[in-house]
């Protein structure tokens, strides 16, 4: 079962294999269940009635990653 991994493992393209990378990874696999849990906890508390959802009045568009900056959202909007 071991070789199989490995062999699997190997065969990926593109997948560093540095010990920096595969430490990285780790980090972010375990940050990504954090994640996972607290996005589940949060629809759990709007299924149950804890959260409430805001309906707004009018159309709402959103344009791209609120945390990535400089890439021309306003403008694109603005048009």
């Amino acid at each position: 079962m071991l070789r199989k991994w490995i062999e699997e493992e190997h065969r990926r393209p593109g997948l560093r294999r540095d010990m920096l990378s595969r430490i990285m990874r780790g980090l972010l696999w375990f940050a990504s269940l954090g994640y996972g849990a607290a996005v589940r906890m949060r629809s759990l508390m709007v299924r149950i009635g804890f959260l409430r959802v805001v309906h707004l009045p009018s159309k709402v568009i959103i344009v791209g990653n609120v945390t990535a900056g400089g890439t021309g959202k306003t403008p694109m909007v603005a048009w």
